[in-house]
């Protein structure tokens, strides 16, 4: 006599058998409790650092102002509106509004590109709003515009050694 289960059809014998396997599968899952092996310990002693020392951070009106000057640059601008733009941006350094002398210089620099003292005055700028990388390119372009002026290729190699 056969037996239709989950639509399979089981001789009588068979069924036991397929119970018997059934149930050895799920006692077996039911019993294996997966853990997970004991880390091994290292045989060698592990080293220990030593903690970085505490540097203590003195309050801002202790620090000294170590910006430096720029050299005194006697370059006058001629005539026209670069040269009008540049010294503008010039007493506008000198007043310490950055900001309005970079849109200023940046101006100057647009109508007349090849002016290595506009390039310089833009580094020296740079230098003075803390961004010493923009300062060292805009020096190396003063730099190479520069040509056989030696006055100007002095000032950008000093402020490329205070920038860096």
């Amino acid at each position: 006599m056969n037996r239709t289960y989950f639509h399979l059809t089981v001789p009588k014998r068979g069924f036991y058998f397929l119970l018997f396997i059934c149930a050895s599968f799920f006692l077996h899952g039911c019993a294996s409790v997966y853990q997970p092996l004991p880390r091994p310990q290292p045989s060698y002693p592990q080293p220990t650092y030593p903690s970085a020392p505490q540097t203590r951070i003195p309050p801002p009106s202790t620090i000294p102002d170590t910006t430096p000057e720029p050299p005194p640059l006697d370059y006058e601008a001629k005539t026209g509106a670069a040269a009008s733009l540049y010294n503008q941006s010039r007493e506008l350094i000198s007043q310490g509004q950055y900001r309005q002398a970079e849109l200023t210089l940046e101006r100057a620099l647009r109508i007349e590109p090849k002016n290595g003292y506009y390039w310089y005055t833009m580094a020296d700028l740079k230098y003075r709003q803390n961004k010493p990388g923009q300062a060292v390119q805009f020096c190396l372009k003063s730099k190479s515009l520069a040509g056989r002026d030696k006055k100007l290729v002095r000032l950008n190699e000093a402020l490329i050694r205070k920038a860096q």
